[in-house]
C-alpha cells in the first residue's frame, strides 16, 4: 500500500545526508521510521495498490531521467568537438585525425538515438499507454550511452578532459549514478527481457519450415501445415 509520510510526523526523521560521487547539490539521506503512525487519510489509492502506483510513477520517472542524460551527452560532444578543433599537433588540429572523427561520430549517433527513443517513450506516455518497456529502454540506452560518451570525450580532450574547469569529468561521475538511479541497468535489462518477450510473443514465433522437393532447402511456409493423422 502506498502512502505519504509528512515532515514532522512523530518517529520519522532523516538520519544524515550522505556525500555521493556525482549529482552534486542533490541531497541524499537515510530515512528512519520509529513507530511512526500514518493516518489513513495519507493513503494513496486503495489498500494493496502500492505496487501499481509505484510502477506507474517509476515509468514516468525513468523517461524524465533520460531527458537530462541526453542533454549531458550533448554537452560531452560540445566540449570534445571544441577541443579537437583547437588542439594542434604537428601543425594541424587533432580533429583532422580519423580516429577522433570516428569517436565523435559514435557520440553523435548515441545522442540522436537517445533523443529519438526518449521522444517516442514520452509520446507513448502522453497517449496514456502502459510504457514499462519504452521507459526502460529509453533510460537504459541513455544512461549507458552517456557513460561511454563521457569516457570517450575525456579521451578526446586528453589531460584537459580530466580538469575540473571543464564539465566533462563531472558528467562522467553523474553518468555512473545515472546507471543506478531509477533502476539499475541490470534491472532494466531484466524488465525488458520479461516484458519484451511477452509483448513480442507473436512476432517471435518461428515459422514452420519444410524441405522443398525442388530446391532441397527448408524455406518457411506461409501458414501452419495440416496435422498428419
Amino acid at each position: 500500500t502506498a502512502f505519504a509520510v509528512e515532515k514532522g510526523t512523530p518517529g520519522f526523521h532523516v538520519e544524515k545526508v550522505n556525500d555521493i560521487i556525482g549529482m552534486f547539490a542533490n541531497y541524499n539521506g537515510n530515512l528512519t521510521f520509529d513507530n511512526a503512525r500514518v493516518p489513513v487519510f495519507n493513503r494513496l489509492g486503495q489498500e494493496g495498490d502500492g505496487w501499481k502506483i509505484m510502477m506507474g510513477g517509476l515509468n514516468v520517472e525513468r523517461i524524465l531521467n533520460a531527458a537530462p542524460i541526453v542533454g549531458m551527452t550533448r554537452e560531452c560532444i560540445r566540449y570534445a568537438k571544441q577541443h579537437l578543433e583547437r588542439r594542434l599537433q604537428f601543425g594541424q588540429p587533432v580533429g583532422g585525425i580519423a580516429t577522433n572523427q570516428a569517436k565523435l561520430a559514435d557520440m553523435i549517433s548515441k545522442c540522436y538515438l537517445g533523443r529519438l527513443v526518449l521522444y517516442y517513450a514520452a509520446h507513448c506516455a502522453d497517449l496514456g499507454r502502459d510504457v514499462p518497456i519504452e521507459a526502460a529502454v529509453s533510460k537504459l540506452f541513455a544512461a549507458d550511452s552517456l557513460m561511454e560518451t563521457a569516457i570517450e570525450a575525456i579521451q578526446c580532450m586528453g589531460g584537459n578532459g580530466a580538469l575540473k574547469i571543464y564539465p566533462v569529468q563531472r558528467i562522467m561521475q553523474d553518468a555512473k549514478l545515472s546507471q543506478i538511479a531509477a533502476g539499475t541497468s541490470e534491472v532494466l535489462k531484466l524488465l525488458i527481457y520479461r516484458q519484451g518477450t511477452k509483448r513480442m510473443k507473436e512476432d517471435l514465433k518461428v515459422p514452420q519450415r519444410v524441405i522443398d522437393p525442388e530446391m532441397n532447402v527448408p524455406p518457411p511456409v506461409g501458414k501452419p501445415l495440416p496435422r498428419i493423422q
